[in-house]
């Protein structure tokens, strides 16, 4: 074993982490205090900034240019794909446990994920059709970042390109797709993807393609439900910091943007700075279009009739913290929230782990 590699190993093992897929631990949970991660990932992107691409292999930048010719020629040759066809899915949890590190199964990307992001249809079919590729291979290289191909496309890939709707379009078409397939460690389904998106027309739509509707989504491992989604800020600029309230209580983001850097500091060197009390040194309050969708899709979630407001996540919160915590959230839609069966309760009497309300957010 490499002494990088021990050491990292070391690291973890005193964070209470066992193995690569473990639950998170009260010591990451902690962590994500001092910083403002987004909802479904650790608090820095793995390799968001290295000043470098990608690495991939030659079958993935085939499936990327969506050159047919060069992924036969490349397969043809033996390029490892291993990890990628559906016959080494048959029983996932081995498969992290027995993984034999080749070249595909140490790959953070697929083929299947490559195809997808490039909108190149005819190479997501060939793939899927005739190479028996899966279409819900889990990349665990990098796990905290790891989203099977559904939720790749609703969080990772530009909606409005046609060639991208086409293979969303033709993944959930797949009869072997299993499309309530969580990401690994944090548990975040697919439907909490599109309800970041604050496109209730998406949601509902996707929501109607799955078994089990809205109602699959539960909670992620941060205990998020749709609502808490649909309520978080989108970065840690639509937050009024210079509350100490709201400074304390809200320490997560909406935004799927992988550029974003939630600190100027890597991953764990920003424990070592105190939570900001200045306020956000730059301030976006939300857009009137941005007011638009929350309150589209906050409504549309609260018609569907089966959202608790009084639910809390990890740290106590429940969606009326995050939205009192939001620069200048819509006032209707917070009294639309209280209006709610427990809402007002919640308002008034709903403690986080700092032991404050949302009442208390929202008097700044």
């Amino acid at each position: 074993m490499c002494d990088r590699r021990a050491l990292v190993l070391e690291q973890a093992q005193t964070k209470g982490i066992s193995q690569q897929l473990c639950p998170l631990t009260q010591t990451e949970l902690d962590e994500r205090l001092h910083g403002f991660p987004r909802f479904w990932t650790e608090l820095n992107l793995p390799g968001q900034r290295l000043r470098m691409d990608r690495a991939l292999t030659g079958l993935e930048v085939a499936a990327k240019i969506g050159s047919l010719e060069i992924f036969d020629i490349l397969r043809a040759a033996g390029a490892d794909e291993s990890a990628w066809v559906e016959l080494t899915l048959d029983n996932e949890e081995d498969q992290v446990q027995e993984a034999s590190y080749s070249v595909s199964t140490l790959s953070t990307s697929s083929p299947v994920h490559e195809a997808i992001e490039a909108g190149n249809q005819s190479m997501l079919r060939h793939l899927l059709s005739s190479c028996g590729y899966s279409p819900n291979y889990l990349p665990r290289a990098a796990p905290t970042i790891s989203l099977p191909p559904l939720s790749y496309i609703i969080a990772r890939c530009d909606l409005s390109n046609s060639g991208v709707q086409r293979c969303l379009v033709d993944l959930l078409s797949h009869p072997q797709l299993k499309p309530n397939l969580r990401t690994p460690i944090f548990n975040v389904h697919v439907l909490h993807f599109a309800t970041a998106h604050h496109d209730p027309d998406l949601l509902s739509w996707l929501a109607a393609s799955i078994s089990g509707g809205l109602g699959s989504a539960g909670t992620t491992a941060l205990g998020h439900t749709l609502l808490h989604i649909a309520s978080l800020p989108l970065t840690s600029n639509q937050t009024a910091l210079n509350n100490p309230d709201v400074a304390d209580s809200i320490h997560c983001a909406r935004t799927l943007d992988s550029k974003w850097f939630p600190h100027g500091m890597p991953s764990p060197l920003h424990i070592q700075f105190p939570k900001p009390l200045e306020g956000s040194p730059k301030p976006q309050p939300l857009t009137d279009s941005q007011k638009q969708a929350q309150n589209a899709t906050i409504r549309f979630l609260l018609e569907w009739g089966r959202i608790d407001v009084r639910a809390e996540d990890v740290d106590g919160n429940t969606a009326l913290h995050y939205l009192a915590g939001t620069i200048n959230v819509s006032e209707d839609i917070v009294e639309m929230l209280r209006r709610a069966d427990g809402g007002e309760e919640t308002w008034e009497n709903a403690t986080n782990c700092h032991g404050i309300t949302p009442r208390q957010i929202w008097c700044r």
